[in-house]
């Protein structure tokens, strides 16, 4: 695969992205989620809460955001 020109990386923004986290259920695993996310400076989402499994050993979270920039997808690579 080639590594894409500028305009072509130009042209993949705004990307609309989406992420699921399925984890074990415990206490302040939310907040814990949300904080990692400003700490890598993405302030304004957070991850929703969705579900539990059936046993309620697991829970999953959402989070959709936006990214406009590629210096933006970068940040977040971090994660």
């Amino acid at each position: 695969m080639r590594e894409l020109n500028q305009d072509e990386l130009d042209q993949l923004f705004p990307a609309e992205c989406h992420f699921k986290v399925i984890c074990k259920d415990r206490e302040g695993m939310e907040k814990d989620l949300n904080q990692s996310l400003e700490d890598i400076g993405l302030t304004g989402i957070v991850f929703q809460p969705r579900g539990r499994s059936a046993k309620g050993t697991y829970i999953t979270f959402d989070l959709s955001m936006v990214v406009e920039c590629l210096a933006t997808k970068n940040k977040a690579r971090v994660m």
